[in-house]
Parts: C-alpha cells; structure tokens; sequence
C-alpha cells in the first residue's frame, strides 16, 4: 500500500521472489524504483544471491539508458533472510562479487554479473543501530530444552545515496515495547504484528 496523494504508481514486474515497482513523487514529479524482497530462507545463500541478481537485471533492462546510473533513485528492501556478511549484501553495496565468491554461488555456471549503482545500507548512512529480529527455537534444535534465543539482522534497507538522503531511520518499538520485548516476550505478539522488527 501508499499513499496516492503523493505516490503515483508506474510500473511493477516480478521477479523470483523480489517484486520491482517504479514510483513517481507527485509533488517533485520525480520517479524511484522499489525492489521489494523476501528472499528464499535456509542455508543455501547462493539461492538469495541469484534472486537478487535476477531482479537487479530486471531492474537494467526496464530502465534501458534512460537514466545514468549516478541519476538512478532505488530502494532494495525487505526480509533478506541473511546476515550481512553473506555474498548478497556485498552485490548489492559492491556491484559485483570477486570470482571465489562467484564460484561458491555458482559453480557450474558463469555467474559474472556486474551492476554499476551505488547502494548503502540505511543504518550506516544515518550511523544508527539496526534493529534486531528475535528468532527462539531454531529449526535444527532437537527439543525445548535445546531452544535458545537469537537476534538475527534479516530486514534491510538498501538506498541509492547520490539522490536520495536518508536522515533518520523510525524505530518500530516504544520504549516500553522494547524493554518488554528484551525481558519477557517475543514476537509477533500483542503489539507488533510480525515476527521481524523492519
């Protein structure tokens, strides 16, 4: 959802697992891409990697040479399913993977994809903590006595920094969310939805 009063939708695709929509700003008249994901969960990272680079493609291929890469506007957000270590992130920030990487993510194939856009993650541009996704009893405990909590960085927010300016990023908890998250509780739960904290 947006609000159309100040969004004026363009044109979406989707992609494997990633749906790439072209907005225009109504009061600037000026247009931004939203590649919007929930990448594939479990270990295999090479599968994250490709559905990004698919959308990525897409996202060439819709724009043509309309635009310079340095006058492109995009977010690439939503629930990656990977800590930021993984060959994901570092295609997005990068533009590309060194060929070790490559392999790993695809060894019989050619994986050589290069992307020329700036990306930055929102948290290191306004210098804010991420917020945390609180996962208990992960898939490979055996039992109850085996569950353990973890705080897991899944939901990202990635923004093209030469034309858009990120000045604060909205904490999704209260104050007092947050302390009764931390001591007593998990989520989703009576006060926030979903089991990510964006």
């Amino acid at each position: 959802f947006y609000k159309s009063s100040n969004l004026k939708f363009v044109w979406s695709n989707r992609r494997s697992r990633v749906i790439l929509t072209l907005f225009e700003h109504i009061p600037t008249q000026k247009q931004f891409y939203l590649l919007n994901c929930h990448l594939k969960a479990g270990g295999r990272f090479a599968d994250r990697t490709v559905q990004i680079r698919s959308a990525i493609r897409q996202l060439i291929q819709h724009r043509g040479a309309k635009l310079s890469n340095e006058n492109l506007s995009c977010f690439i957000l939503g629930d990656f399913n990977s800590n930021i270590e993984e060959p994901v992130h570092t295609l997005i920030k990068e533009g590309e993977l060194d060929a070790e990487i490559q392999h790993q993510v695809s060894p019989s194939s050619n994986f050589n994809f290069k992307h020329g856009f700036k990306f930055k993650d929102s948290h290191e541009g306004v210098g804010e903590n991420r917020f945390f996704t609180w996962k208990t009893g992960w898939k490979d405990m055996k039992d109850d006595e085996d569950k353990r909590e973890l705080f897991l960085y899944l939901d990202y927010i990635y923004y093209t920094p030469n034309t858009i300016d990120v000045v604060h990023v909205k904490d999704p908890l209260t104050e007092p969310q947050r302390t009764e998250l931390v001591g007593n509780c998990a989520i989703p739960n009576t006060f926030h939805s979903s089991d990510h904290l964006p």
